[in-house]
């Protein structure tokens, strides 16, 4: 999955709430393998 954000009308503070109303919820997970989390990076 590829996620494109366009950001050059998000100037200012008061744009955010209208920016993150239209994204998407997103879940993220940290690895407890040490080796996995490197191998990522």
């Amino acid at each position: 999955m590829q996620g494109i954000m366009k950001t050059e009308e998000l100037t200012t503070v008061e744009h955010l709430p209208r920016f993150l109303e239209g994204t998407p919820a997103i879940a993220f997970t940290v690895s407890s393998d040490k080796d996995e989390h490197y191998r990522w990076l």
